[in-house]
C-alpha cells in the first residue's frame, strides 16, 4: 500500500488536472479554437478536454477518503436524461433517439458533472469565474471591434448546407447590401454583406456575434448578461478592491455595449433584470438609481425596430402557436429531442425554452426540466439567504451572483431555445459545486425538494404553458 502522504500528493495533483480539464473544456466550448484554427479539429477538443477532466475527477474521488456530497440535482438530471432518451426513441426509433439525446442532453449533462465535480472549493470556483470573465472580455472586445468595421462582400458556397457569412470568404469589396455584391460578383456563389471582425468573425444582419452557439446574437446577449454578476462577485471579494472595481466598471461598460450592438430585445431584458436585481439588493433605493442610469443606453440604443423587428415578432408568434399545438397533440412524449424544427414549415425551433421542453418531451419532460432548473436555483438561494453561521463570506457573494445570473437566465430563455444548451448546464454545474463546498464545510447544510414544492413547480409550469397557448391564439386572430 502506498503511504498516505504519497496518495495525498497524487490526489492534489489529479485535482489540479481535473480543474485544468474543466477550464479547458469551458474555454473550448465558448472560444471555439478549432474554428479559429481549423487544424485543431482533428483533436476533437471537447471530447479530449472532457476526458482529461473526468480522469482527474475519477482519481481524486476514488483516492480521497473524503466523501463527495451528492448534489440534490442528481435525481432530476438523471430522470430528465432518461426520459428524454425514452421519449425521443419512441418517436424516431431507438438508434436515432439514443444518438440524438446523447449528443444534446447527454453532452450537456456530462459538462454539468465535470463542472460540479472539478470545482469543489472556493479557489476552484473562483478560477472558473475568472476564466468566464476573461472569455467575456475577449468576446465583447471582438464584437465591439466587429461593429466598427465597414461592411464588405462575403462569398458563401451554395453547396454547403446551412452555411452563412461566418463560413464564407470576404473579398474586400465594400457594400451596402447583398445586391451590390451579386452585381459585381460570381453567379456560382451567394453573397452576404456583413462586417468582418477579428478571428474571422462576422456580423449577422449587421448585428454583432461570436462563434458556435454564440453565433446567434440573442444567445450572445444572454451569455454577456448572465456573466455580469460574476464580475460583481469577483470584484467584491478581491483583495485589491479599487483595482478590481475599476476593471469591473470597464468590463461592465463593454458588456452593455455588446448587448446594445447585438440588437437583442431578449438581451435587453436579461441585462435590465441582472442590473436591477444586483443594484437594488446591494444599495437599496440608491441602487435603483444606479441601475436605472445603466439601463438608459440599453433601452435607448438596444433592440431592433421597424419592419425587421415586426417580421421577427410575427415569426416568433407563429412558432409559439405551432409549439402550443404540438403540446396539445403530443402531451405524453412530445415530438422528441431536436424534432421541433422538423415539424415547422420554416424549420425553426421554438424560441421559448419552457414551450420547447413541453413540445419535444411532453408534459412530464417539461416538469422534469423545470424541477432541474428549480433545484439548481434553490441551492444558491439557500446559501445566499440562510448561510451557515461560519461559512466563508466569499461563498455567500458567489451564491448571490449565481442567483442574479439565474434570474437573468430565466428571462432570457423565455425567448430562446435553451433547454439543452451547455451554457445553462454550466450554471447547473456551478450550483452543484457550490452545494458540495458548503456541505463539506458544514455537514448539517442540506437542500431538499419537498412534494409541496414539486406541486408548485408543476402548477407554475402548466400556467406558463397555458399563458403561451392563450397568447399565441390571441396573436393569431
Amino acid at each position: 500500500m502506498k503511504p498516505a502522504a504519497t496518495r495525498g500528493v497524487r490526489t492534489t495533483y489529479m485535482a489540479r488536472v481535473a480543474l485544468a480539464g474543466a477550464l479547458l473544456l469551458v474555454f473550448t466550448i465558448v472560444f471555439r479554437p478549432e474554428e479559429v484554427f481549423p487544424p485543431l479539429q482533428v483533436l476533437s477538443l471537447p471530447n479530449l478536454t472532457a476526458a482529461i477532466a473526468l480522469a482527474g475527477i475519477a482519481y481524486e474521488v476514488f483516492s480521497s477518503r473524503q466523501r463527495v456530497p451528492v448534489t440534490p440535482q442528481l435525481p432530476f438530471v438523471v430522470a430528465f436524461f432518461f426520459w428524454a432518451m425514452a421519449a425521443t426513441s419512441l418517436k424516431i426509433g431507438v438508434h436515432d433517439g439514443v444518438q440524438t439525446t446523447w449528443s444534446t442532453v447527454g453532452a450537456s449533462g456530462i459538462f454539468m458533472a465535470v463542472i460540479a465535480l472539478a470545482t469543489r472549493s472556493y479557489a476552484r470556483l473562483r478560477a472558473l469565474a475568472v476564466l468566464v470573465i476573461a472569455l467575456f472580455a475577449v468576446v465583447c472586445a471582438v464584437c465591439i471591434h466587429q461593429s466598427l468595421q465597414p461592411a464588405q462582400c462575403i462569398a458563401i458556397d451554395r453547396s454547403v448546407e446551412g452555411a452563412d457569412a461566418s463560413d464564407g470568404t470576404p473579398d474586400g469589396r465594400p457594400c451596402e447590401s447583398e445586391y451590390f455584391c451579386d452585381v459585381a460578383g460570381t453567379s456560382r456563389v451567394d453573397y452576404a454583406c456583413e462586417k468582418v471582425g477579428l478571428l474571422g468573425t462576422t456580423t449577422e444582419g449587421r448585428r454583432v456575434r461570436w462563434r458556435g452557439t454564440l453565433g446567434d446574437p440573442n444567445e450572445l446577449a444572454v451569455f454577456v448578461g448572465t456573466s455580469v454578476p460574476l464580475i460583481f462577485a469577483l470584484a467584491s471579494t478581491s483583495r485589491r478592491r479599487r483595482l478590481a472595481s475599476n476593471l469591473g466598471t470597464v468590463l461592465l461598460a463593454m458588456g452593455i455595449a455588446t448587448i446594445v450592438l447585438s440588437e437583442s430585445r431578449g438581451g435587453q431584458l436579461v441585462a435590465l433584470t441582472v442590473l436591477g436585481l444586483y443594484f437594488v439588493r446591494r444599495y437599496g433605493f440608491k441602487g435603483c438609481l444606479v441601475g436605472g442610469l445603466l439601463a438608459v443606453p440599453i433601452l435607448m440604443f438596444g433592440g431592433r425596430s421597424g419592419s425587421e423587428a415586426d417580421s421577427s415578432a410575427k415569426e416568433r408568434a407563429e412558432l409559439l402557436y405551432d409549439g402550443a399545438d404540438f403540446v396539445r397533440q403530443h402531451p405524453f412524449a412530445g415530438l422528441g429531442v431536436g424534432q421541433f424544427e422538423e415539424h415547422t414549415a420554416n424549420h425553426l425551433t421554438a424560441h421559448n425554452s419552457y414551450l420547447l421542453a413541453a413540445a419535444e418531451l411532453g408534459l412530464l419532460g417539461s416538469v422534469l426540466w423545470a424541477l432541474l432548473v428549480y433545484v439548481s436555483i434553490k441551492i444558491p438561494v439557500r446559501v445566499a439567504s440562510r448561510p451557515p453561521a461560519t461559512l466563508d463570506r466569499r461563498m455567500v457573494s458567489f451564491a448571490t451572483a449565481l442567483v442574479v445570473s439565474y434570474a437573468g437566465m430565466l428571462v432570457g430563455i423565455f425567448f430562446l431555445s435553451f433547454c439543452y444548451k451547455q451554457w445553462l448546464f454550466l450554471f447547473f454545474g456551478m450550483s452543484g459545486a457550490l452545494y458540495a463546498v458548503v456541505k463539506q464545510a458544514h455537514p448539517e447544510f442540506d437542500v431538499r425538494v419537498g412534494w409541496k414544492e414539486v406541486a408548485y413547480v408543476v402548477v407554475a409550469d402548466l400556467l406558463v404553458l397555458v399563458a403561451i397557448f392563450v397568447y399565441s391564439r390571441i396573436k393569431a386572430t
